[in-house]
């Protein structure tokens, strides 16, 4: 004889299969059709994890608030979308301060409920002007390069410039 646990809603396009319960019963994980394991926790009958596994040991784990961790090179295929304008992006580097958490997948096998401690949308997604100018001297064969950064100025929604901050080169 059976009876209905709950009726949960896979966040990947199409459907999850290949369910699994955790040795406790504490959570279901699936595979979904996007290449993810989804992961629900049971009691609130919610999803609480999205692990993207990649090629050559890549993987990347990210909660419904939008925490993150996995490996360095996962960082680099994957970007933050806002105002839900495709075009409107950021690498994942951008929200590193407030968002990458290591050791997220341990803490929410381990029943805790880590959050952020600040929303994406109060986040200032303006980025810095940067221009790179090469130089190559034919005397001594050897280039030269200048590097300027200007933070975005003032806006509608900002009263100070963006500052600079995580450039990576």
């Amino acid at each position: 004889r059976f009876r209905l646990i709950a009726i949960l809603n896979c966040a990947a396009p199409g459907s999850c299969n290949q369910l699994i319960f955790t040795r406790q019963g504490k959570f279901l994980l699936g595979a979904g059709e996007d290449g993810a394991v989804h992961v629900w926790e049971m009691k609130k009958q919610t999803e609480v994890l999205q692990l993207f596994p990649g090629a050559n040991r890549r993987w990347l784990a990210l909660t419904p608030g939008g925490l993150f961790d996995g490996d360095a090179d996962a960082f680099r295929d994957v970007a933050w979308r806002f105002d839900k304008m495709s075009s409107h992006v950021l690498p994942l580097e951008a929200a590193r301060g407030h968002y990458y958490h290591p050791g997220l997948v341990a803490e929410i096998f381990a029943g805790e409920e880590p959050k952020a401690d600040v929303s994406l949308a109060d986040i200032d997604s303006r980025q810095p002007q940067v221009t790179m100018k090469s130089t190559i001297s034919t005397l001594s064969a050897t280039e030269h390069i200048v590097m300027s950064v200007q933070a975005a100025p003032p806006d509608d929604t900002h009263p100070e410039n963006s500052g600079v901050r995580d450039l990576h080169v």
